[in-house]
């Protein structure tokens, strides 16, 4: 008898000890697995700032009289100037807005840039309102003046766009066209990110070309003296 229990007590010392190792091994504190209540505060304040900032750099915003076009260092036509139709901006890949005086700058920007703009934006000629590049319908008059020439307007609706087309001299084109033509002029040793300089006369495929005018003053003789 004595055996029989002197080997039930042995039985349930060895499960005690067994199990007093096992709960000892797993961590009673568990509070160093736990972020702060400030810390994680401010990592959702973060966060909360970050969405933010993507949100208002996925919406376009207007220029100010201190923007300039990234890429031909001119002001860019704002407010009530008649240019302003013309101008367009852009958002990076890594969230920087940059500002277009003319729908070529952006093109030559872009093509500059080591990646494609994240989005970019035209002025609908109807509205005058910001409107996504990818959506506008693109029409060339050579009647418009825009800041460097380009001669392209953009319309949200493609309707629109026929209208103005069957009214004007203008002729539906395309954002390859634009891209042919900016492409053009940079080639001509007028490119470059921010070295752009000024215009330049030549034909870009629509007929009688519509590049731009140029300036073909001469110098007049004056013999007062």
């Amino acid at each position: 008898m004595k055996k029989t229990y002197l080997a039930l007590y042995s039985t349930l010392f060895i499960s005690a000890s067994l199990l007093q190792a096992c709960q000892s091994s797993e961590p009673n504190d568990t509070s160093s697995n736990q972020v702060p209540e400030e810390e994680q505060q401010s990592e959702n304040h973060e966060q909360d700032e970050e969405q933010q900032d993507n949100f208002e750099a996925a919406v376009p915003a207007e220029p100010t009289t201190k923007d300039i076009c990234i890429y031909c260092e001119m002001g860019i036509p704002h407010g009530d100037d008649p240019k302003a139709l013309f101008t367009a901006q852009a958002i990076t890949a890594e969230g920087e807005r940059l500002f277009f005086d003319d729908s070529g700058c952006l093109e030559n920007a872009e093509a500059e840039a080591s990646e494609p703009f994240a989005e970019a934006w035209v002025k609908d000629f109807t509205t005058n309102e910001w409107i996504q590049k990818s959506e506008s319908t693109v029409v060339y008059d050579e009647n418009l003046e825009t800041q460097m020439s380009y001669h392209y307007a953009f319309f949200q609706s493609e309707d629109e766009a026929t209208s103005y087309v069957d009214d004007s001299d203008g002729e539906l084109s395309s954002w390859d066209q634009i891209k042919e033509d900016a492409e053009a002029r940079a080639s001509g040793g007028h490119g470059g990110m921010m070295d752009h300089g000024e215009d330049e006369e030549g034909d870009h495929g629509h007929g009688e070309g519509h590049g731009d005018e140029g300036d073909d003053h001469e110098d007049e003789e004056s013999h007062s003296h």
